[in-house]
């Protein structure tokens, strides 16, 4: 199994592709990841690292059976090759558009439609974006498979007391309420709304904003930022935090996705505090391991977290009934079987 050009953060594979080279020598297969420099620059020198890729792609694909790949502009490049070299392609639909003129406008939709019909199988991580891919590729139901987020439960686990409680201490905020969000700045977070809610609380004293990465906002009393952390640090974060919340905004591709950042948060046993909208109002359940507020609407962030931070123990319970959530739906197994039956169809 080869993956590549697999998605990187920082200086090292993203989480999830560590997680697909785990699942699949779970499953009795070696995979490899083959990974170059970004593309910089001018038109030209593009186009030259381009070319320097093709050489080292070839020989991966002649050597393996069955490549991976991620949505990018070159990707029906390298469909292509590995067609022509008698590799099956799975395709890793990691990303949040469904067709590349979401990003790029100039893109043909023609070449999407050739370059998904070419793949053995389909990776998706929503029910959404699966149902999408069908109807606006006229794929074959079989060759498509979903994969939700997984967390290793261990490792996401509440199993830091002495680390969380320093991190309070650290961070001065050891007798208050600690709302945490972590992950990007895409539009449908809703960061925005988060940081107005924050200012409708900014007298309560028992309540604070923890935000990871920084962002250009300034600290301020109940709002405090940190800097970007190792994925193995997060669930310290998490522990550290009495509820989580995001995802309060949306668009088409806000619609198909279900964050691994809320997945985490669940797995650490968080009361979520998040938008009523696309997968989040279906998988969810408001009261339940959720609140769901109306989207774009700060005064009802800023009162479900009230209501949390008003009655402790009705925000352990619900903290309680995310964990067991995420065991029931979000373990690593789920992955470890995604991939099996797409392997199966892909033979």
């Amino acid at each position: 199994m080869l993956l590549h050009k697999p998605l990187r953060r920082e200086r090292e594979p993203y989480f999830r592709v560590q997680q697909y080279v785990a699942a699949l020598g779970r499953l009795g297969h070696r995979a490899e990841l083959l990974d170059f420099e970004r593309l910089k620059g001018s038109a030209l020198r593009r186009l030259a690292g381009v070319l320097r890729q093709l050489p080292p792609s070839v020989l991966a694909f002649a050597r393996h059976d069955v490549v991976f790949v991620t949505p990018h502009p070159l990707v029906p490049l390298y469909v292509l090759l590995a067609r022509l070299l008698g590799c099956r392609v799975i395709m890793d639909q990691i990303l949040t558009y469904v067709s590349h003129r979401e990003v790029f406008p100039w893109f043909p939709q023609w070449l999407d439609a050739w370059t998904y019909r070419r793949a053995a199988g389909i990776l998706t991580h929503s029910e959404t974006m699966r149902r999408e891919l069908l109807a606006r590729f006229a794929l074959e139901p079989a060759h498509l498979e979903v994969a939700y987020p997984v967390v290793d439960l261990t490792l996401f686990s509440r199993r830091y007391d002495a680390e969380a409680a320093a991190l309070r201490r650290a961070l001065g905020i050891e007798d208050r309420f600690v709302v945490l969000y972590h992950g990007m700045w895409h539009p449908w977070h809703g960061l925005p709304y988060v940081y107005e809610a924050a200012r409708l609380l900014e007298d309560d004293p028992r309540i604070v904003f923890v935000v990871i990465p920084k962002d250009h906002e300034p600290d301020r009393k109940n709002l405090l930022f940190v800097e970007e952390q190792r994925f193995e640090r997060l669930p310290v974060y998490l522990q550290m935090a009495d509820a989580w919340c995001s995802g309060f905004d949306s668009d088409a591709r806000g619609e198909r996705t279900f964050s691994s950042t809320l997945v985490q948060s669940l797995a650490l046993g968080l009361p979520v505090i998040t938008g009523r909208t696309g997968e989040r109002a279906v998988v969810l359940r408001e009261g339940v391991e959720a609140r769901l507020t109306p989207l774009r609407d700060p005064r009802a962030i800023a009162d479900a977290i009230l209501e949390l931070a008003r009655d402790a123990g009705a925000a352990r319970a619900m903290g309680a009934r995310a964990r067991a959530f995420a065991e029931a739906h979000f373990g690593i197994d789920r992955l470890d079987r995604a991939l099996e039956v797409l392997l199966a169809h892909a033979r």
